[in-house]
């Protein structure tokens, strides 16, 4: 079983992107699931992406905190979905929006998910042109607030951090209860050439020297930005052992945020 744990539904370069157009892409990659993520950036809400995710059974939905909007009942409405599992996990856009990652206000949630086993996902590393907020918001090591004052949180750092991987990999060293996905690593919305993809697995390399292994990592593309076929072939180049394999493309996906799967039939 293949699952890409980081997807959108939403609009991006200057196109509507559909579950219909996922799909399509899934079957060509040949990926069983994927993890849809709102984005409140680009306009896919929490609620949007539940009721897609409610349509399409290889879809499973994971909301976001929108701070132009914030308020208490925000979090209580995430708390809400996770509780009647509309959606498995939460996910934090430092940068893109004008915040660190540790922020108080998102304290109540963070204590919530420790205690009832829901992970948080964390955009790190680059921004696009144009965001409000710092690139120092975004940055991997700020998660190791977060980690050690809720050390039982499940955490995803999205994206490694890149261009930051010795940040999160010191992160994920300390800190158990920390992950991160290969997630958004290349030149959007063009084929992945294969420079690219040399110097992605020589950069890999160096973090299984640090690392030690990749049992912490998930396979995630960030599609639409990058085609799903084209990023599974790239990541399946790292000689990962078994464990690994198994970890990386299914187990740690289906653990960290609680999924309950099935087989699935390629084409709905």
């Amino acid at each position: 079983m293949i699952i890409d744990s980081h997807t959108h539904i939403d609009k991006a370069n200057n196109v509507n992107w559909t579950p219909e157009q996922l799909i399509t892409s899934m079957n060509e990659a040949g990926i069983d699931y994927s993890l849809v993520i709102s984005n409140d950036v680009t306009h896919s809400s929490v609620e949007q992406v539940i009721d897609i995710a409610k349509n399409h059974q290889r879809f499973r939905a994971i909301g976001s905190i929108n701070l132009d909007t914030f308020n208490k009942s925000q979090v209580e409405n995430l708390i809400n979905y996770l509780k009647n599992r509309d959606i498995v996990g939460v996910k934090l856009y430092p940068g893109y929006q004008d915040y660190y990652p540790f922020d108080e206000r998102f304290f109540d949630l963070f204590k919530f998910c420790e205690d009832n086993n829901h992970p948080i996902m964390i955009h790190t590393g680059v921004l696009m042109v144009g965001c409000r907020g710092y690139l120092e918001q975004a940055r991997p090591l700020h998660v190791d607030r977060i980690a050690h004052r809720f050390p039982k949180l499940k955490i995803v750092i999205a994206h490694m951090g890149n261009p930051w991987l010795e940040d999160t990999v010191a992160v994920m060293w300390k800190n158990p209860n920390v992950y991160t996905d290969f997630s958004g690593f290349f030149a959007e919305f063009s084929s992945i050439s294969s420079q690219e993809a040399d110097e992605f697995l020589y950069r890999m390399k160096h973090v299984k020297g640090l690392m030690g292994n990749f049992n912490r990592f998930l396979f995630g593309t960030d599609w639409p930005l990058y085609s799903q076929k084209e990023y599974l072939s790239v990541i399946q180049k790292i000689p990962f052992n078994n464990e690994e394999k198994n970890l990386i493309f299914s187990q740690n996906t289906i653990n960290i945020f609680n999924l309950r799967l099935e087989s699935p039939t390629l084409t709905l």
